[in-house]
């Protein structure tokens, strides 16, 4: 009987924290709702009229933290927030253009 009990307290737990866990993973955001966002981004700062614009500079960088934080799961994004980040600041880099083929937009 202790052995059934001790069974099932075991089994309760388990079931436990397979549910919590599961729960805390849907809650963040997919690769995928990432990846869509961080070309959102990228669309939003392109749609800006103008050479020198804060409010395409924003959308950039903020498409270069999504990449960034996804560089881990590919390699190239690190590429992408590295365009995003020179154009963001001023600078030049080729790289944006391999964001916006990616992002399929056209430039």
């Amino acid at each position: 009987m202790k052995a059934l009990r001790t069974s099932l307290a075991a089994l309760l737990v388990l079931l436990c924290v397979g549910c919590a866990s599961s729960s805390s993973e849907s809650s963040s955001p997919s690769f995928e709702d990432q990846v869509t966002e961080a070309c959102r981004q990228v669309q939003l700062g392109v749609d800006q009229e103008g050479s020198v614009n804060s409010v395409r500079d924003s959308h950039f960088m903020a498409a270069a933290t999504l990449f960034r934080n996804l560089s881990n799961q590919n390699a190239t994004f690190a590429d992408y927030t590295e365009g995003l980040n020179a154009w963001a600041s001023g600078g030049y880099s080729s790289k944006l253009y391999s964001v916006f083929d990616f992002c399929g937009i056209q430039y």
